[in-house]
């Protein structure tokens, strides 16, 4: 009677020690038998709930340490526009430019602010998607003259090198979509600004706008070096900024993540012989 009463005190002891690797292995089926099987589900249920507390444990850990690096990368990049702001604004209100260069000055002052104005709006787009406080406005909208519209924008700006951009959109048969216009446009600017960022001096870049089994798909493919092998599962990650000498601030493409599951579609990555390729699938 003594010997299993033993067995399930040393068990009990064990998993007061959190060690659960003791297991009641008798055959009984009276009071005995069912405090051990009582037992045994008792100790596999706290093994599992205390490996999940460590692995969550270990994930806010993770996260604690990328918004710490995030809020270094950010105030970064906040600092940079606003040095150069501070700088050619000196310079105006001394009267250092004539006319002519005063214009070209004007210019460079509204594109540091506007850096700065995208980046203050992820920040804020970024924390209400996570606080579940993010509204999408739907309605029926042309995707295909959405992105005719975006391929005008990107293709009249200025740029550092040269490249090619085209856009196939023919294919979509006129056909309506129902969303939010002005997220879906976000989502694919996001995708579009990483893109011209990594293209290879020379390089091509392409939009693609099709539909396959009830979806509507939208690529984007530029030709440049390929996402390092680590960093690929964390693309859309909040605040990961990846390993490469491009990094970014880790809002961007976390926030199209965002706005395409709101919609509920879903965006993938990959490399490919020539590049890298985005896809964004809508229901």
């Amino acid at each position: 009677m003594s010997r299993p009463l033993r067995a399930l005190n040393a068990i009990a002891h064990d998993m007061g020690e959190l060690n659960f690797s003791m297991r009641y292995a008798g055959k009984r089926r009276d009071e005995i038998g069912q405090l051990g099987a009582t037992l045994n589900a008792l100790t596999t249920k706290l093994e599992n709930t205390i490996t999940q507390l460590k692995g969550e444990l270990s994930k806010e850990k993770t996260l604690e340490k990328m918004r710490t690096q995030f809020t270094a990368q950010v105030s970064h990049e906040l600092q940079t526009p606003l040095l150069v702001i501070k700088g050619y604004a000196e310079a105006l209100a001394d009267n250092m430019y004539e006319d002519e260069e005063a214009v070209r000055v004007y210019g460079i002052l509204l594109n540091e602010t506007q850096k700065i104005s995208d980046m203050v709006s992820d920040l804020l787009d970024l924390s209400q998607m996570e606080a579940g406080a993010y509204v999408l406005r739907k309605e029926d909208f042309d995707i295909a003259a959405l992105l005719r519209k975006i391929h005008a924008r990107f293709s009249a700006l200025p740029a550092e090198k040269l490249f090619s951009m085209r856009l196939d959109a023919d294919d979509n048969g006129g056909a309506m979509y129902f969303g939010d216009p002005l997220r879906i446009e976000q989502a694919v600017r996001n995708i579009l600004t990483n893109a011209i960022k990594h293209v290879k001096g020379g390089g091509n870049i392409a939009i693609r706008l099709s539909r396959a089994e009830n979806k509507t798909l939208i690529t984007i493919e530029n030709e440049g070096e390929p996402i390092e092998k680590d960093d690929l599962p964390h693309i859309f990650d909040s605040y990961y900024q990846g390993r490469g000498e491009k990094r970014g601030t880790g809002l961007g493409l976390a926030v199209t993540r965002h706005i395409i599951a709101l919609h509920g579609g879903r965006i993938s990555v990959r490399n490919t012989v020539y590049g890298v390729v985005f896809e964004i699938a809508l229901p």
